[in-house]
């Protein structure tokens, strides 16, 4: 991301695949993400280790809910984490970020959004839920079902970053 920055790349939208940490969040469901909870060192150390909320560009997220809805894709608004452990150690976090409302789990978006302000450059996320790690057993999505989910998420990324409206 830094090496795009200098070559003048003026937009970042992540799309990937999450842990939904909400027990109602359904499999193949798309999360437009506003923030992200830093548990990972890369945002951290990009900070020096103080306290900040890596929070997505608002006219990505505006442009992604208005893409979203023009193409009659439902989808989540609101906080997610970024965590630099695939398997997490401690079995209660998940749990904990569930309980303060963070609707899912996955490995980049508070850097990109780190990076993003940092460098005066938009930052966005999008994801699919392809797991839910909350509620005492791990649910996965299965391939078919991941990629219909992911082509949907995908068309509303390429609306997103085509559109005059952001």
């Amino acid at each position: 991301m830094e090496e795009l920055v200098q070559l003048g790349v003026k937009q970042f939208l992540r799309v990937g695949t999450c842990g939904g940490l909400q027990p109602d969040l359904e499999l193949g469901e798309m999360i437009v993400a506003l923030s992200a909870v830093p548990a990972d060192g890369t945002a951290l150390h990009y900070v020096g280790g103080e306290p900040h909320c890596p929070t997505a560009d608002w006219e990505l997220v505006h442009g992604a809910v208005h893409a979203a809805k023009g193409l009659e894709q439902p989808m989540r608004v609101g906080a997610i984490a970024s965590s630099d452990t695939f398997y997490d150690p401690d079995e209660g976090r998940h749990g904990r970020w569930s309980a303060r409302g963070v609707l899912a789990v996955e490995m980049e978006a508070a850097v990109i959004f780190t990076i993003g302000a940092l460098r005066k450059v938009q930052a966005g996320c999008l994801l699919t839920v392809s797991d839910i790690v909350v509620g005492g057993s791990f649910t996965r999505i299965s391939d078919e079902d991941l990629q219909g989910a992911v082509d949907r998420m995908t068309r509303v990324a390429l609306a997103t970053v085509t559109s005059d409206a952001h």
